[in-house]
């Protein structure tokens, strides 16, 4: 079903807070169901990634998908998008990842792996995984949650986007503030994963995916970080040996397109990463 731009509607798909955004789609189990909702159709996702180069949208009855990323069909029908600075950890999806891009080797290793994938991917990434052939859609972001996913999810339709102002375009809902999202903002200074401060939107915690399957879906925790109290390691080797982590994670950013910049606040981590940039840098960071 194909929806004009309402220019009146704060949530609508014109809407300033909504162009350039990583990522957005939807999904409806039943594909005679779409003809009842307010969902988006090609043309307006386009719009909404007017201002990048790198555009792809992919419709079909049951699901729609748009990235400033990148895109990649599966072998079932389905599709995946990407967007982020993903880092593979396998040698040859990371190969991939280079000569065909992100989207390839997400959707290689969807193929391979399933839902495992996640946990084989570093750096800041979201991404969506349509697989047709199963009725599914995972929804997944990065360890860190430096990359963010809102998401609606009914019985009748899966809807998700980047910001919630765009996930609530994509809904065609009107936004109705949650009294617990707002006590939170005060309280916490922030509203904590999964909760927002609007009814029915949620947000993906860092280091989860949205399992997505018949209507129904469940928060699934892919990756915790490991803590030991103690180590038999001399203390001065284990200094060696962070200094070396920080440069190499410095390093990585260091050969991709754009300028890297480090945010200094003045306390011990910035000034650390601030520092280790300096000294890696061929010119002054």
């Amino acid at each position: 079903m194909n929806q004009s731009v309402n220019k009146e509607n704060p949530t609508s798909l014109d809407a300033s807070g909504v162009k350039g955004l990583g990522i957005l789609g939807w999904h409806a189990p039943d594909a005679a169901a779409t003809a009842e909702q307010r969902f988006i159709d090609g043309d307006a996702m386009r719009s909404i990634f007017e201002a990048r180069q790198q555009v792809s949208v992919h419709s079909t009855q049951a699901f729609s998908v748009a990235t400033s990323g990148t895109t990649h069909a599966l072998s079932n029908g389905g599709r995946v998008a990407i967007t982020g600075a993903p880092l593979f950890r396998d040698d040859a999806l990371a190969q991939l990842a280079k000569n065909e891009g992100a989207a390839a080797a997400l959707a290689q290793g969807f193929e391979q792996h399933s839902q495992d994938i996640f946990a084989r991917v570093n750096g800041a990434f979201a991404c969506a995984i349509v697989d047709v052939a199963n009725d599914r859609v995972l929804l997944a972001i990065d360890r860190m949650g430096q990359q963010s996913l809102y998401y609606r999810s009914q019985a009748s339709s899966l809807s998700f986007a980047s910001t919630a102002g765009a996930a609530l375009a994509v809904t065609g809902a009107d936004p109705e503030l949650l009294d617990q999202g707002i006590y939170n903002y005060i309280y916490f200074h922030m509203v904590p994963s999964p909760g927002t401060v609007y009814r029915d939107l949620e947000k993906l915690p860092a280091a989860h995916y949205l399992d997505y399957s018949q209507g129904s879906s469940r928060l699934v925790n892919y990756w915790l970080p490991v803590f030991r109290e103690a180590s038999a390691e001399p203390f001065d080797a284990q200094t060696r040996k962070l200094k070396l982590l920080l440069r190499k994670s410095v390093e990585k950013f260091l050969y991709r397109p754009g300028k890297t910049a480090a945010f200094l606040s003045g306390g011990l981590d910035s000034s650390t990463v601030t520092g280790m940039l300096a000294e890696v840098s061929d010119h002054q960071a």
